[in-house]
């Protein structure tokens, strides 16, 4: 029994290995005829001399499944099409990979289809004046690698699309129109310009010369210290009438009962009319200076605060 559980562990591990192999291999199977499809599609097109056509096909096909057949067909009819550039780096691309495979006549045509390409190849050079912190600049929407800035590289002819973005710099964008053959146009990226710093519409809470959050704070301040030295003022009227009112009840050696009591509440009054005062002091002057110190606000800001106070609570509102 233990020789069999051990062989069928043995035959689990086994299984548990082979099938990402075999998903692996499906999957390049898949990609493979895939591949396959669209190079006879391709080589369809080619055939009804629809080269622009056949070019997407022929590509995708190499994407899929890289064979030095297709990216010699690829490269010939980029060719076709007058994409230089794409043509010489195909070529040059089937013949590493003929060399590898060891094909000799293959790389041989490769090599000297790219060869004579080359002189009819179109450059497009890129030099940004300056380099601003966080500088982008792409082609034809791909980034360029700082690397290659100020770099003759060889590109199709048609239009190109040169954009340059920096943080804080107004974005610059120029269409450019290259040659098919043997072109050499150097785009000369001016000094992008400071973005200027937007400022709320007059009225708003912040920028230009309006700030009326801070004059509101300042108003609810000073308000509320206004009622709080009211309130403070009103219990120190407490505790002075409780005084009083304990001296009928003591004696110059003791009180009695309700003396003491009275002589207790006039004690928590106090205590309490000296940290509102305090208190109210200090919001008092804080707000004051915090209107004071506020920027100059439009006409169309209105502020109002209000207080109602009592001996025993006070309260502030406000609208702006």
């Amino acid at each position: 029994m233990r020789t069999s559980a051990l062989l069928g562990i043995a035959v689990l591990a086994a299984c548990s290995l082979g099938m990402p192999r075999a998903a692996h291999a499906q999957q390049d199977a898949t990609s493979a005829a895939a591949a396959e499809k669209l190079f006879q599609e391709g080589r369809s097109l080619i055939e009804q001399g629809r080269w622009a056509d056949a070019c997407p096909k022929l590509a995708e096909s190499l994407r899929l499944d890289p064979a030095v057949g297709t990216s010699l067909n690829l490269a010939e009819c980029y060719e076709r099409i007058d994409k230089i550039a794409s043509a010489w780096v195909t070529y040059r691309k089937a013949e590493t990979m003929a060399r590898r495979a060891g094909q000799r006549e293959r790389y041989t045509h490769a090599a000297s289809r790219a060869d004579a390409l080359e002189s009819n190849l179109s450059y497009l050079t890129i030099a940004p004046r300056t380099a601003p912190k966080g500088l982008v600049l792409t082609r034809d929407g791909e980034r360029i690698g700082e690397a290659a800035w100020g770099t003759a590289v060889p590109v199709d002819g048609g239009t190109h699309v040169i954009e340059a973005s920096a943080a804080g710099r107004r974005p610059w964008r120029r269409e450019v129109q290259i040659g098919a053959r043997a072109a050499r146009v150097t785009i000369d990226v001016p000094d992008l310009e400071v973005a200027p710093v937007e400022t709320p519409p007059a009225g708003g809470t912040a920028g230009g010369d309006v700030f009326p959050m801070q004059r509101t704070i300042g108003w609810v301040a000073a308000a509320t210290g206004v009622a709080a030295l009211g309130t403070g003022f009103a219990f120190g009227a407490i505790a002075k009438s409780r005084y009083d009112d304990a001296n009928t009840h003591c004696s110059a050696v003791d009180c009695d009962p309700r003396g003491v009591a009275l002589t207790s509440d006039a004690r928590s009054s106090a205590a309490i009319s000296t940290v509102l005062v305090v208190a109210g002091g200090v919001l008092t002057v804080g707000g004051v200076v915090l209107v004071l110190t506020a920027p100059k606000t439009t006409a169309a800001e209105t502020t109002k605060v209000g207080l109602s106070l009592s001996p025993a609570a006070y309260g502030v509102w406000a609208t702006f």
